[in-house]
């Protein structure tokens, strides 16, 4: 019967492993998007790839491309007509000042637009080079840039070339419109960049800023005389502004967090305002607001993608209204919206309800959502059962731990003294010198480590006689100064560390009175008084300490070295006896814990353990750093509401599994206790070698109850903004008002973790029985 209960629980776990696997493997499809693209297609009528567009005065808009295409429009880009073939050159780029418009192309072509709306023929004679840029300076001087680093001007007669000793391409030439075409730049690879201040006579190679020297500079737009921005191919975006030199000589990086996507070439840039930036590049345009440090990319999927690179100019006509053009005759224009033109940014077309014809459609658009709810879910209630179960054998332990008052002193008073008048003095020094709280803890926990260490060093090479209860390292107080020492660390313990040498420690009787201080000062009165330690939570945790520090540090003062009860009589000859000796500190730490956690609401306890004091941020800020490079770690520790969330479930799981705990450790004989400590083991060692092995097999159902209870109880994570199941569960809820389908999906996922850790549990279970204890 065992047998066949045994394969069954196995053919439970594959079926269960099989749906969850099932779940990850799904098919990932994208959230509802909400959101319209700020462009819409125009019609052109070509099937050419359109290079270049140019806004020149009012609403026309020219626009060039492939063999020779020619096209304008009268209405800021809303219709289009195509102008008579010229010539069957690619045209590339072109530029307008003041009513002269030029556009270069391949071979040589260079051609004008005149009055009567015609195109005079202007190329460089006998050149056969493909132009890649061309400024109208002034109405009689224009330059070109081509390949191989050469630079003509047209002076409005013939044209002249400037010699230079560069090897790098020129890729962009953009001079200023006002100041007479005295400012111009050119850029190129390799981070090179020439300016002029004479109107082309001269030229200056500046040097670009480091960052950037070995990128190819793709672009740079001349705004102004005051400023100036250009882009890498990679999207590094440098500035010139015009401060102690002339435009164009200093530049610096603007955007040091720039955009990461390798797939993108960043071909061009447009600079509309002081402020307002667009960057286009292959299938992608965005804008910035505040010159250059973020962007805003541009929803760009009304185009299939794929056409490669299919955005290659964008012009704006004023600041607002918008044309962009691309490959295979594309050509965008910027939509409208009740305020005028959009700018190209993404516009939300409000809240809409989805509808749902089928359960499937359902599914296969909101189950990834749920799948990344139920894997958030998972990655804090693994945590969270881990963390509980140490909590919950280290609170069991001092629950159950032995070591009263009386013992401590009577058998180790050297280690007492030892740990009070060394140990924490030295780590509250070392946590002050650092003014990090968190050393005081880790001095504490590396100084008893060593402690321990030197013990059994001196016990295994110095003195083997020596057992556990003899002193520390072999030193032992000789009877007739240990009433002296115990008063004496009792009135410390009252009192304190005087201050010496600029170091003070305080006793409990001070931290007590400084708690009294402190909570006066919060002008509350009677039973609002049980509100403090929310008004004053230091004050609160002084008090605390300072009680339970003072009320062993009477009694050590007292003391007459008997250890003896307390009697105290009333009425007639009745007596009531205090055993004050017999309190257990270790014991008192626990009990006080679990009833914290074990009498408060656990979404109470999550948003005062996250949003009250923070633990989640000060975890953050005590590990940042220390997982760098760790890429699982990193993550974990970088994100507070993650952090806050698991130590929630862990330190309320932990109560609770304490005296799950503890009770089967009281199932176990008291005789294996004694004789583990008859043979030499000491409390720890026979608790972690006899009695915990026993108990824990025996609490396995009431414990995987408890594990399950946190699995379910996570669901209260989302109060403080942590997106596990349930609140995935809220969002599609909200979204599509499918309340059956949406909470029914909820409910089959948590089942499927629970049932598959109460399977597991139940597995452990049967593994683990003790033979012959308990009815099967």
């Amino acid at each position: 019967m065992g047998e066949f209960g045994s394969k069954n629980s196995i053919k439970s776990f594959l079926i269960v492993f099989s749906i969850f696997i099932i779940l990850i493997t799904s098919t990932q499809v994208q959230a509802q998007n909400s959101i319209e693209s700020g462009w819409e297609i125009v019609n052109s009528d070509v099937e050419n790839d359109i290079v270049n567009v140019i806004s020149t005065e009012g609403e026309i808009v020219w626009a060039f491309g492939r063999n020779g295409l020619i096209m304008n429009s009268n209405d800021k880009g809303l219709t289009w007509s195509i102008n008579n073939q010229i010539t069957n050159e690619n045209l590339t780029s072109s530029d307008y000042l003041n009513g002269n418009l030029v556009v270069v192309g391949d071979n040589g072509k260079v051609i004008q637009l005149t009055e009567d709306n015609g195109w005079k023929d202007i190329s460089i004679p006998g050149i056969l080079t493909n132009l890649k840029g061309v400024a109208v300076t002034s109405e009689d001087s224009i330059f070109v840039i081509a390949n191989n680093s050469r630079l003509w001007n047209y002076d409005g007669i013939s044209w002249d070339e400037k010699i230079f000793d560069i090897s790098n391409e020129f890729n962009s030439i953009s001079f200023i419109d006002s100041n007479n075409g005295l400012n111009g730049i050119i850029v190129g690879d390799g981070g090179l960049i020439l300016t002029t201040i004479d109107g082309g006579v001269n030229w200056e190679l500046v040097e670009s800023p480091e960052e950037i020297m070995d990128s190819n500079i793709n672009s740079v737009d001349l705004f102004s005389s005051s400023k100036a921005y250009a882009i890498t191919d990679s999207g590094e975006i440098i500035i010139s502004r015009s401060l102690e030199t002339s435009i164009g000589f200093d530049w610096d990086l603007v955007n040091e967090n720039r955009i990461t996507n390798n797939e993108i070439n960043f071909v061009n840039i447009k600079v509309i305002n002081p402020l307002k930036v667009i960057i286009t590049g292959t299938n992608y345009v965005a804008t910035s607001k505040d010159g250059g440090n973020t962007f805003e990319e541009h929803n760009l999927s009304l185009i299939s993608n794929g056409m490669a690179n299919f955005v290659n100019d964008l012009t704006f006509i004023d600041g607002y209204c918008g044309v962009a053009v691309g490959n295979n005759g594309l050509i965008l224009l910027t939509a409208q919206n009740e305020y005028g033109c959009t700018e190209g940014l993404d516009q939300s077309v409000g809240f809409e309800i989805e509808e749902f014809n089928n359960f499937g459609t359902f599914i296969d658009k909101y189950a990834p959502w749920m799948l990344d709810g139920l894997m958030a879910t998972m990655k804090i209630v693994g945590f969270g059962i881990l963390f509980g179960f140490l909590i919950g054998i280290t609170l069991a332990m001092c629950k159950t731990a032995p070591t009263s008052l009386k013992n401590m002193i009577e058998s180790h008073l050297e280690r007492v003294i030892f740990f009070s008048w060394l140990v924490i003095p030295f780590s509250v020094l070392i946590s002050r010198h650092y003014e990090n709280l968190m050393f005081t803890p880790i001095t504490i926990i590396i100084a008893l480590a060593l402690t321990k260490f030197i013990e059994i060093y001196t016990k295994n090479n110095i003195n083997n006689e020596l057992n556990d209860r003899e002193g520390l390292f072999g030193f032992i107080i000789p009877s007739d100064n240990r009433l002296f020492l115990t008063r004496s660390l009792g009135l410390s313990l009252i009192i304190g560390i005087p201050e010496f040498v600029g170091f003070e420690l305080k006793g409990g009787l001070i931290m007590i009175i400084n708690s009294i201080n402190s909570f006066r000062s919060l002008d509350i009165n009677g039973i609002e008084y049980i509100f403090s330690p929310v008004g004053d939570p230091i004050g609160f945790s002084y008090l605390l300490f300072g009680i339970g520090i003072l009320i062993p540090g009477i009694l050590l003062f007292t003391s007459n070295g008997k250890y003896s009860d307390i009697e105290i009589s009333y009425y007639k000859d009745n007596k009531i006896k205090i055993k004050p000796w017999e309190l257990r500190p270790l014991n008192s730490i626990a009990t006080l814990y679990t009833d914290m956690f074990r009498n408060t609401p656990l979404v109470v306890q999550f948003l005062f353990l996250h949003f009250g004091i923070e633990i989640g941020m000060r975890i953050q800020q005590a590990s940042a750093g220390v997982f760098d490079g760790i890429p699982y770690l990193a993550d974990m520790f970088s994100d507070r509401i993650y952090l806050s969330a698991i130590c929630a479930l862990a330190m309320n799981s932990g109560a609770y599994q304490c005296e799950t705990l503890r009770g089967a450790i009281a199932a176990i004989p008291s005789g294996q206790m004694e004789a583990g400590r008859s043979i030499g083991l000491t409390y720890i060692q026979t608790m972690r070698l006899i009695i915990l092995p026993q108990s824990i097999r025996i609490c396995i159902p009431p414990l995987g109850n408890e594990m399950v209870n946190l699995v379910l109880n996570s669901s209260l994570a989302m109060v403080i903004g942590y997106t596990e199941l349930t609140r995935q569960g809220k969002l599609i809820n909200a979204i599509t008002f499918q309340i059956t389908w949406t909470w029914g999906m909820v409910m089959i996922s948590y089942f499927v973790v629970t049932w598959a850790l109460a399977l597991v549990l139940r597995r452990i279970e049967n593994k683990t029985r003790i033979p012959g204890l308990g009815i099967i």
